[in-house]
């Protein structure tokens, strides 16, 4: 027993004086496991709150831009949707057609002449001036016999354009 109570009484007059009494080889063991374990404990839960956070924000993250997704699906089949009633479809050289008149080349004044594609006042005078004096046209290969019209042309107004006597 006396050997406690020297550790006591050396142990309090250290305290007294503000010294630290000098641990036990046993202690210090002790206190270097416990340091250790309270690191590896410590670097645990940190990596644990750190992979539970990781994981909460995934998940949050990942609903957050399934939505965001899926309001930018229906935003563009909304667009879409408005887009294509409000845009008129591109018109096709059939629905062209219904437009253009056809015409008669061999009866029809110089203003109905200029309702065929790509024929202005100009043209649809040289085709009544050339009718007026060479005589009727026989064929639509006979307006490139007028300046100004080729080929192209021809071709461009041959499905608006006829030669048949009106009755």
């Amino acid at each position: 027993m006396e050997e406690n109570e020297l550790k006591e009484t050396t142990a309090a007059a250290a305290a007294d004086n503000g010294e630290r009494p000098s641990p036990s080889k046993t202690e210090a063991a002790e206190a270097v496991k416990k340091t250790k374990a309270e690191k590896t404990y410590s670097t645990a839960f940190r990596l644990m709150t750190g992979i539970v956070v990781l994981l909460f924000v995934v998940f949050v993250g990942s609903r957050f831009l399934e939505r965001a997704a899926l309001k930018n699906t229906e935003f563009y089949r909304t667009v879409l949707d408005t887009s294509a009633a409000a845009v008129p479809e591109k018109q096709m050289p059939e629905q062209e057609s219904d437009a253009v008149p056809v015409v008669n080349i061999n009866t029809a004044s110089a203003v109905e002449l200029t309702k065929l594609p790509g024929i202005g006042e100009k043209r649809a005078a040289d085709i009544v001036a050339y009718r007026n004096e060479y005589g009727r046209f026989t064929e639509p290969e006979d307006l490139l016999k007028i300046s100004g019209i080729g080929p192209a042309l021809l071709e461009k107004i041959r499905p608006y354009i006829t030669l048949e006597v009106d009755p």
